[in-house]
């Protein structure tokens, strides 16, 4: 069953290394941004892709709500919360991003909603990457 093994991988992402790389993409409609959630499969040394945001805010709210419709997902899909190395000890080590002060700070605020008894300093130097 293709959901059962989506379903797994999703959990299996969730125990494991999981990047979240945003891109930026310029349309001839005008600034996208687009937000690209992969897992690296050590074992088939593979990377899959769950899935992609695009949007046309690139303010912190937006970004919150972007991460915590993703996050929302995560639960929906697996019965199991998003889990994050520097908080769970186990889960997401890295999010990939380009340093742009509204995607820290919405990521902030919405890792902030499971774990608030880290800085906002601390949450970054442990998941942000650039």
């Amino acid at each position: 069953n293709i959901k059962q093994r989506l379903q797994m991988l999703v959990k299996q992402a969730n125990e494991d290394l999981l990047d979240v790389t945003p891109t930026h993409i310029i349309t001839v409609t005008g600034e996208i941004n687009e937000f690209e959630i992969n897992y690296y499969d050590k074992q088939y040394n593979t990377i899959l892709t769950f899935a992609r945001i695009f949007t046309n805010q690139a303010t912190s709210i937006a970004y919150q709500h972007m991460f915590n419709a993703l996050f929302d997902l995560v639960k929906q899909f697996t019965n199991d919360s998003a889990k994050f190395n520097h908080i769970h000890r186990k889960g997401w080590t890295c999010i990939i991003g380009d340093l742009d002060i509204a995607q820290l700070t919405g990521l902030d605020e919405a890792l902030a909603l499971i774990d608030n008894s880290y800085t906002w300093e601390e949450h970054l130097i442990y998941i942000f990457k650039s």
